[in-house]
């Protein structure tokens, strides 16, 4: 019997809160590959957003410092 994937029916709040958590983890200075969610569900992906997108965050703010 096949496990069912849950990841597929993850609310609003709850994909907010995983990709928090990975924005989170990025501005502590976790790196992205401490992801705690197992590769290759929506989990992780949307927590490797959350860090990615603070990565970005991150750029951008010394891009403008440093104008």
């Amino acid at each position: 019997m096949a496990e069912m994937d849950n990841s597929q029916h993850l609310s609003d709040s709850e994909r907010e809160e995983i990709w928090e958590e990975g924005h989170r983890a990025f501005n502590m200075g976790e790196e992205e590959h401490h992801n705690p969610h197992w590769n290759g569900t929506l989990e992780h992906e949307i927590w490797s957003d959350g860090w990615e997108d603070g990565f970005e965050d991150e750029r951008q703010a010394v891009q403008k410092r440093s104008r």
